[in-house]
Parts: C-alpha cells; sequence; structure tokens
C-alpha cells in the first residue's frame, strides 16, 4: 500500500482539487491519505471538512491540528500514523497546491518498481497556470552550500523536493532512528525537504527522477507566493542550518569563499531592496539556533557513510541557480528592487 502526505494551511480549495486528483489517480492502487489541516481558520477548516465528508478516496483520515505547526511537525505528525500501518511500503509527499496529472502517479510507481535501489524518487512538477514550464525538477544543491528547486536537467540531482517526493518506508525508519528525526522541526517550512535529502544521501540511500511531468503545482500558495518575507526568512535561515547540519568540515572550508560570497550577496540584494532589518533578523536568528545545529550536526557526521569524494558528486558545480543570479543582477543594476 502508498501511503500520502498532505499538509493544508488555509487553501482548502486548493486541498480540494488536490484529492480529487490523487482520487482520480487510485484507481486499482491501494492508498492511503493522511491529510492535516494546520490550524487553519474557522471557515477554511470548515469548507474542507465539508469537502473532505463528500470525498470517494477509500482510506482517507483528516487530521485537525489546533495551531499552525508548520509543514515539517505536520508532514512529521502524518507519517508516523502512516508508519504505524504495516501496509505501507512507500510514502507520497504531496503539497497541496499540487495536482496529479492523468497517469502521473502510475507512472512514479512504475519508476520506483524499475529503481529498487533508490529510496528517494522525484518526478518533474511544473507549473499550474503553464503546464510547459519546469516548476520544480527536485533538488539541486550549489557549490555556495545553497540548494534550490532544480530547473535544469543537467544539474545534478540531491533528491526530489518535499512537494513531490516517494519516500520508502525503510529510509524513513532509518533516519528517525540514527538522527532522532525525520524532518527538522525546528525548520518549521523550506529547506527542510533539503535536509532530509542530504541526510539521506550520508546515510548511503540513493535517489533517482521520472523525467516527466507528474504534477502541475500552483506554488507557495500557503505562503503568500513570489520570494515574500517569509519565503526569505524561513528559506536562507533553514539553508544555513542545512549547511550547518550536513557538510562534512572538509567540504565546508573549501567552499567557504563561495558560501561568503553567496551571503554578501544576499545582504547586498535584499538590504538594499527595502529588507535590511528582516535581512538582519534572519542571520542573528540563523546563528542563535547554530548550537542547537551542531549538536544535531555531531549526530549526523558521526553516522555517515558516504566519503567525501562521494559527497562532493552530490554538488552541482556551478555558484548558483543562473535564472535566479540573472533576476538579482538585473534588481541590482536595472534598478528593480525586490520589495
Amino acid at each position: 500500500m502508498l501511503g500520502i502526505v498532505i499538509v493544508s494551511y488555509n487553501t482548502s480549495q486548493l486541498t480540494l482539487a488536490c484529492l480529487r486528483s490523487v482520487a482520480c489517480a487510485q484507481a486499482d492502487q491501494a492508498l492511503r491519505v493522511v491529510l492535516v489541516d494546520n490550524g487553519s481558520d474557522a471557515l477554511q477548516q470548515q469548507a474542507l471538512r465539508e469537502g473532505v465528508a463528500g470525498h470517494t478516496l477509500r482510506e482517507l483520515e483528516h487530521v485537525q491540528a489546533q495551531t499552525n505547526t508548520g509543514f515539517a511537525a505536520a508532514s512529521n505528525r502524518a507519517i508516523e500514523i502512516l508508519l504505524d500501518d504495516a501496509r505501507i511500503r512507500r510514502i507520497l509527499m504531496l503539497n497541496n497546491d499540487a495536482e496529479l496529472v492523468d497517469g502521473g502517479l502510475s507512472a512514479l510507481l512504475a519508476h520506483a518498481d524499475e529503481c529498487p535501489d533508490a529510496d528517494m524518487i522525484g518526478a518533474g512538477m511544473y507549473r499550474f497556470d503553464a503546464p510547459d514550464e519546469v516548476d520544480s525538477l527536485g533538488i539541486a544543491m550549489y557549490a555556495s552550500a545553497l540548494g534550490s528547486n532544480r530547473k535544469e536537467r543537467g544539474d545534478r540531482l540531491l533528491g526530489p523536493t518535499g512537494g513531490l517526493a516517494l519516500y520508502s518506508r525503510k529510509m524513513l525508519e532509518v533516519l528517525r532512528a540514527r538522527h532522532g528525526m525525520i524532518f527538522d522541526e525546528r525548520f518549521f517550512c523550506y529547506a527542510e525537504d533539503t535536509d532530509v535529502a542530504l541526510r539521506a544521501r550520508l546515510l548511503g540511500f540513493d535517489t533517482a527522477f521520472l523525467d516527466q511531468c507528474v504534477a502541475l503545482h500552483h506554488g507557495q500558495a500557503s505562503s503568500g507566493g513570489g520570494f515574500s518575507d517569509f519565503v526569505l526568512y524561513h528559506g536562507i535561515r533553514n539553508s544555513i542550518w542545512t549547511m550547518v547540519k550536513n557538510f562534512p568540515l572538509p567540504w565546508l572550508i573549501g567552499l567557504s569563499p563561495l558560501i561568503v560570497a553567496l551571503h554578501c550577496a544576499i545582504v547586498l540584494r535584499h538590504g538594499l531592496g527595502g529588507r535590511f532589518r528582516l535581512v538582519w533578523r534572519l542571520y542573528r536568528d540563523a546563528c542563535k539556533g547554530l548550537p542547537a545545529m551542531w549538536r544535531s550536526r555531531q549526530v549526523i557526521q558521526r553516522t555517515r557513510v558516504l566519503s567525501l569524494r562521494g559527497f562532493g558528486r552530490l554538488l552541482t558545480p556551478r555558484f548558483y541557480d543562473r535564472a535566479y543570479l540573472r533576476q538579482a543582477w538585473r534588481e541590482l543594476w536595472g534598478g528593480r528592487r525586490n520589495v
């Protein structure tokens, strides 16, 4: 049986559309879906309850959280429910603002069967409003130690994005046993999927990718869309924590010039863009969290089986994503500030 995790926050209509796409994909596939509503407001909760009550999925569990605990904690809650079910062999993480395309789920599961040594399977997510445009081809980790949505097939695949990730039961159980966690709940949201992919690769787990569109994605529906203050704060803070936890020391030292250059550029770009206070807060809070991340690092590095050379093969050699760099350059020198 396949388990599916969906987390919803104040986006009930998108969540119900996602569930409809899962129901259409179910066919003869045995599915158990756990939907966590993460402390949505009363009207959104009511709309979701009413929509779920009339659903056709054979096994759908609706969990209502009283507060917004963050994507990481809500996902862990759903994963634990599914891992308690001995029938579940794989778990699919699916963003609530994504919809499976016809035949997408079957293709993904068939690809997983063809890649028995891969415990993380990703696939193409394309934009809902422009189905020919890539939204994410998984996660790429760049030489500046910052992960991002993989947009180019030539970039090395670190692992699947949390919005469309097929994980094996074995991998999730080993992560929990070795590191004391699956998703790191201190992250709240953003980069927690990069952290999981890195920790899994350090433990020797492999990944694979189905190079076809499996889902269409609205994108950042719960966080306001775009590169908002919320996205900037959690994305950069959590990326620093991910790097500190997971990068072997020789790689941290060797990449330090690029890492420093990247964060200087972030301060310059967003400071000049009118968000200096936010930038100050995110780096302050990132530093406050470093002692706890260092303690986690000690456990992660002690259990690492991946060689230093193998770790290098996870990294895309470029400084960072080309499209992002072009946008940042236009904003800095073209007078188009991101405010």
